[in-house]
């Protein structure tokens, strides 16, 4: 029972750090740190000839030497309770963001609304893989939907999914494991075969998150009383390369009834309404609820029943 105190003291008290001061430094945050490690080791793996076995030995390289100072200061603060509440509620925060998703998306609403969309584009750009160059109010407003959707999954639900089962550990490794996919997981002719395995772990980490996502969005649009008439997004899903990606953002373009589309890759909701920058702000709101609702109703209950099974 004091362990799930503890748990659920360095969970609230997460994201009470996150809501408070937002990301940490770059010199302390591990997506930055497993950046440049990788940038650093890349070229010892990228010569050999079988590129998905170096690719996969490079993955898992990368995760192992991020890992490691994370896991030593929460070992070394492990004799003091409370310094060990402290520095696990740090890590624990550097898995998920909540603020951040709200900081970077407040930057291209705010271009939108004074009709700076060249600055819109540039902000845009900074969280999405497409050329957002020539992206019109439309185009932009839809991208940025459809990286809060994917975002709830990534950023949250999946780092926090698996800290009930494996602890600050799981949820360490699996925003690692999506930063090496953010980095590495494409389809061009350099990471296909390289970043095979970063995509592989990906999609099975989220396998089970994204399609909990369809309840959490659906709920939370109904909570705001946004959903004006059911649309099952189930068969909009198959359109995306990654189901994964599929489910979270047919499921909000469904709830807000939007038509979302990334050019030359899907379609979502064909008759839907053009998003604008209030459906931009409306995902928003249904983020944050699904975030809270996600972590009152799914986690912290399998947290109990995990520590009266353990």
């Amino acid at each position: 029972m004091n362990n799930l105190i503890i748990m659920i003291i360095i969970l609230i008290g997460a994201i009470a750090v996150d809501i408070i001061f937002g990301e940490p430094k770059e010199y302390i945050h591990p997506v930055v740190f497993s950046g440049r490690v990788s940038k650093r080791i890349e070229n010892y793996f990228r010569h050999h000839d079988n590129r998905i076995i170096s690719g996969s030995v490079f993955a898992v390289s990368v995760i192992v030497i991020t890992a490691v100072p994370y896991f030593l200061a929460i070992y070394l603060s492990s004799f003091v309770v409370v310094i060990y509440v402290i520095v696990s509620m740090i890590v624990l925060k550097t898995t998920f963001s909540i603020s951040s998703m709200g900081d970077h998306i407040r930057l291209i609403v705010e271009s939108l609304k004074n009709g700076n969309i060249n600055d819109a584009r540039v902000y845009l750009s900074r969280v999405v893989r497409r050329d957002t160059s020539n992206l019109n109010e439309n185009e932009i407003s839809s991208a940025a939907i459809e990286t809060i959707a994917e975002g709830l999954v990534d950023g949250y639900m999946t780092p926090l999914f698996f800290f009930i089962f494996l602890g600050i550990p799981g949820a360490f490794v699996a925003r690692i494991i999506n930063t090496m996919d953010s980095m590495y997981g494409y389809k061009d002719r350099e990471n296909f075969e390289f970043g095979r395995f970063s995509a592989f772990m990906d999609t099975v980490i989220n396998y089970i998150p994204a399609r909990l996502s369809w309840f959490f969005i659906g709920f939370s649009a109904d909570v705001l009383n946004y959903r004006h008439k059911v649309i099952s997004p189930r068969k909009y899903v198959s359109r995306f390369d990654s189901v994964n990606a599929g489910w979270p953002i047919s499921t909000m373009a469904c709830a807000l009834n939007l038509r979302l589309e990334k050019k030359g890759s899907y379609i979502v909701n064909d008759d839907g309404y053009q998003p604008s920058v209030r459906d931009i702000e409306r995902s928003m709101r249904v983020f944050y609820v699904a975030v809270y609702s996600y972590t009152i109703i799914f986690i912290l209950p399998l947290l109990v029943a995990m520590a009266f099974l353990m």
